[in-house]
């Protein structure tokens, strides 16, 4: 099935949960929950539609240059990101 958001799509939420964050980085960039929120996109890096989630407002974001790792730092994870991750933004 074909996705619904095109790459340069703006994300304006995002999951920030603590469970989500870590399973996230299990997950290839952009395979996570998509969902709207306040008619905005948002998404959660754990594919876990059917679970709750902690939406956090983020400045509009393209789709496309979402790295799961950077949501790790974003939301105060960044001593538990460790150096692929940061290696790995930069590279994306």
């Amino acid at each position: 099935m074909e996705s619904m958001i095109r790459p340069s799509a703006s994300i304006q939420f995002l999951c920030v949960s603590d469970d989500h964050i870590h399973l996230g980085l299990k997950v290839p960039d952009g395979h996570g929950h998509m969902t709207i929120r306040n008619a905005q996109w948002a998404y959660c890096p754990a594919d876990r539609k059917d679970e709750v989630h902690e939406w956090e407002a983020i400045p509009p974001t393209p789709f496309a240059q979402l790295r799961h790792s950077s949501i790790m730092r974003r939301s105060g994870h960044a001593r538990e990101a460790g150096p692929d991750a940061q290696d790995e933004e930069r590279s994306g």
